[in-house]
């Protein structure tokens, strides 16, 4: 079994197989030797395609997943609830502070999504998204890592700034007060935008 991706939960951790399942892992467990820790507590049947992005939104306890045919689903009592987004893949899903979880799709597109699986927003963008980040200190505002090596700050769903970064970058990260946006690249390098 080959993990792919994986979140976590209060109690749990979540991780997905390259078939499309989704294993829980209890937290306990894993102070255990690897050797007794090698079947996850349970396993959840993923979507048809495979699952390309997972997140656990702490306010709403749902887990949120995205797959290689561009729908999120919303899983709540390991019954998804899914609604299509756009074509493509989803390739990054990350919980706001306001309890909404954002997805960003391979084919330029950002969508906001609620706790019912409902799209919130869309908004088309210059380039795919590699990498999300929303603000921990402001519910409005979130940053987005583009493939041509741009920085979005989004604020309120509309762009307010961007930055030029590496076209080397794949993730990013922003601090508590959201005055510094971590950039890291492929080279193992993270960089610090203020």
């Amino acid at each position: 079994m080959q993990n792919a991706c994986g979140t976590f939960g209060k109690e749990l951790i979540f991780s997905i197989t390259l078939n499309g399942r989704i294993n829980l892992w209890k937290f306990a467990d894993l102070s255990k030797d690897a050797a007794e820790i090698n079947v996850p507590c349970r396993v959840v049947e993923g979507t048809e395609s495979g699952i390309t992005a997972l997140c656990y939104n702490q306010k709403s306890g749902c887990l949120i997943s995205g797959d290689s045919d561009g729908i999120v689903s919303v899983w709540k009592d390991q019954f998804p609830k899914s609604c299509r987004t756009h074509k493509g893949a989803i390739v990054d899903l990350k919980e706001g502070i306001n309890g909404s979880t954002y997805a960003a799709g391979m084919y330029k597109t950002l969508f906001e999504i609620d706790e019912s699986g409902n799209v919130k927003f869309s908004l088309a963008l210059e380039a795919s998204p590699l990498s999300i980040a929303p603000s921990k200190s402001d519910p409005s505002t979130l940053f987005v890592l583009l493939d041509n090596g741009t920085l979005l700050r989004i604020t309120s769903g509309a762009i307010k700034q961007t930055h030029k970064v590496s076209q080397d970058s794949t993730c990013i990260d922003v601090n508590e007060d959201g005055s510094e946006v971590y950039v890291g690249d492929k080279k193992g390098v993270v960089h610090v935008c203020a």
